[in-house]
């Protein structure tokens, strides 16, 4: 696979059907060439966070169950909540 350097953030639309390639991309996600950092109006140094972004439908159940499990997936497909934060 490409490594795509310098990463901040990753929007899937839909999940992969290879739960491998979640942790890859997700992974991919590399601090900036200065750091993690930008220059804002005043000069200072901002920490900008990583985030990966993954866009998903009950349709998706399978492919989401291969990523975070049987137990997660019940709970996110057929939940009142419509988004979930993971961190790590």
């Amino acid at each position: 696979r490409h490594v795509i350097k310098g990463a901040r953030h990753i929007i899937l639309f839909g999940l992969p059907e290879n739960m491998l390639l979640y942790p890859d991309l997700v992974n991919m996600l590399m601090a900036a060439p200065d750091g993690g950092s930008r220059n804002d109006e005043d000069g200072l140094g901002v920490e900008e966070p990583l985030s990966c972004l993954a866009l998903f439908t009950k349709y998706d159940a399978l492919a989401l169950e291969r990523i975070v499990g049987t137990g997660h997936c019940e709970r996110m497909v057929k939940g009142e909540k419509s988004t979930f934060l993971f961190c790590s």
